[in-house]
């Protein structure tokens, strides 16, 4: 079953939910940045997470990323030629659900978040909480 190509309409009403989803995840990241407001006066700024649990934060993610980084450069070794950029963009060789974004794109997507949260976390920063 998951070998048998989706029909067009399918594939164009599964198109459509992604850019919706798109749409409406842009619109969250707008209206929380118009929503944004300064502190009160006499009211403490929010803080991040203490040097200890940053730090800690900051080892666990940063070994994430690089394990997975480790992952990715591993994985040209591993398949056939043809396969790997398949891994990135999709296609025949791969069996993936209609709307799964390809292995390769979450994989670095997951790279990236954990990054950035890494570094939020060792840095001290609100986002870190």
């Amino acid at each position: 079953v998951a070998d048998v190509p989706a029909p067009e309409e399918l594939r164009d009403r599964a198109l459509l939910t992604t850019y919706a989803a798109l749409v409406a995840g842009l619109a969250l990241i707008v209206v929380g940045a118009a929503g944004r407001r300064p502190v009160p006066q006499g009211e403490e700024r929010p803080v991040g997470p203490g040097r200890g649990a940053g730090v800690a934060v900051f080892l666990l993610l940063g070994l994430q990323a690089v394990i997975l980084t480790a992952w990715e450069i591993r994985q040209p070794f591993v398949f056939p030629s043809g396969f790997y950029p398949e891994w990135f963009i999709g296609g025949a060789p791969l069996s993936t659900p209609l709307i799964e974004a390809p292995p390769g794109w979450v994989t670095v997507a997951i790279i990236l978040m954990s990054l950035v949260a890494a570094l939020g976390a060792v840095g001290g920063a609100a986002l870190a909480r």
